[in-house]
């Protein structure tokens, strides 16, 4: 009997054992992940010195730095600029030049036709030294500023770089539309209050930037 009893017994814990093993696992594997979702509250003090730190250290930066605010024309005024009356004057860019042949467009007659005025057609010496350079692709475009309708303007910085002396031109005095189908030169002028930019796309001359009351 007692060795049938022993047995019994042996077999109850076992089973005991058996039966309690998993759910052992499961509460050690919910310790871990409870271990391992413990995570600093957005709001304690820890973390708002460490942002008060990184804002301290930004205002230190920007002390000596000054801001240099551009100055604004007195004829602007909500970029409506007053500079802006028929017969309208126009700088073209090589880019637009050579467009316009492609598009097999008259430069003059595009430009009277969209803003339905008479149109001052000007070239900057940079843009035909631009040109010059460029060779037999611009050839054609080269006869046709020869035409005495088309006005130079002189230059008088260093280099043939065409962008820059563009954007000085129309910052120092804004009575002219720029004709351009350069993205860059089309970024840095958006940049300017008042300065409408003429370009070709589609076979034909389009203009943003200019006011409709201006064109009546």
């Amino acid at each position: 009997m007692t060795i049938i009893y022993s047995i019994v017994c042996s077999m109850h814990i076992y089973s005991c054992i058996f039966f309690f093993c998993p759910f052992q696992g499961k509460f050690k594997k919910t310790q871990k992940v409870l271990k391992l979702k413990r995570v600093i509250n957005p709001n304690d003090n820890r973390l708002k010195k460490t942002n008060d730190k990184v804002i301290k250290k930004n205002d230190k930066k920007n002390e000596g730095k000054v801001k240099q605010i551009v100055p604004i024309d007195s004829n602007l005024f909500f970029n409506y600029n007053e500079n802006l009356c028929p017969p309208y004057n126009i700088i073209l860019d090589t880019n637009f030049i050579n467009s316009s042949i492609q598009y097999k467009i008259d430069i003059i007659k595009g430009c009277s036709e969209l803003l339905l005025a008479k149109c001052n057609i000007y070239v900057t010496d940079c843009v035909v030294a631009e040109m010059e350079k460029l060779g037999q692709r611009y050839s054609l475009a080269l006869k046709l500023l020869k035409d005495p309708r088309y006005n130079r303007l002189t230059c008088t910085h260093k280099g043939t770089y065409a962008d820059d002396c563009i954007v000085n031109r129309v910052t120092e005095s804004r009575c002219y539309i720029i004709a351009t189908n350069d993205r860059d030169l089309k970024i840095r002028l958006r940049k300017i209050p008042g300065v409408p930019i003429l370009y070709a796309k589609n076979f034909k001359y389009k203009i943003e930037r200019l006011p409709d009351n201006i064109m009546i």
